[in-house]
């Protein structure tokens, strides 16, 4: 029951962020709201795979040290979409295409997030683990 409350706080957070952030850029209120929808839908798929594999509920200390974890190991992908939108602002690309990109990184760390109400996210993976050996 902690893992479905925790999924939905999570879920409403990045919904708010992506409806602040489709606001900003005037995106129309039907195209965002069908575009946290499809966010949604993944995320609950991503919730359901996760809950087949673990049903450990984790304390929330936990839960923070490995979404620490997943960030240490994919800290590259918002570095490449950061350039990638700077890129972008420089050539002037369309406002939707930032929203896209920024969309994106909210829901990659969604589903970040969501993974690591699991013990799903190992430290051998960690590409700071590798750079050691």
């Amino acid at each position: 029951m902690h893992n479905i409350l925790r999924f939905l706080g999570i879920v409403i957070i990045s919904a708010v962020i992506l409806f602040s952030i489709g606001s900003f850029y005037d995106l129309s209120l039907m195209k965002n709201i069908l575009l946290i929808c499809w966010s949604f839908l993944f995320d609950l798929l991503v919730f359901v795979f996760k809950q087949r594999q673990t049903t450990e509920v984790l304390t929330w200390y936990q839960v923070v040290k490995q979404f620490w974890l997943f960030i240490k190991c994919t800290i590259l992908i918002p570095i490449l979409v950061a350039f990638i939108i700077m890129k972008g602002c420089l050539t002037s690309i369309s406002d939707i295409l930032i929203y896209f990109y920024l969309h994106l990184v909210v829901v990659y760390y969604t589903i970040g997030m969501i993974l690591s109400l699991g013990r799903i996210i190992s430290p051998e993976h960690s590409m700071f683990n590798k750079l050691r050996k």
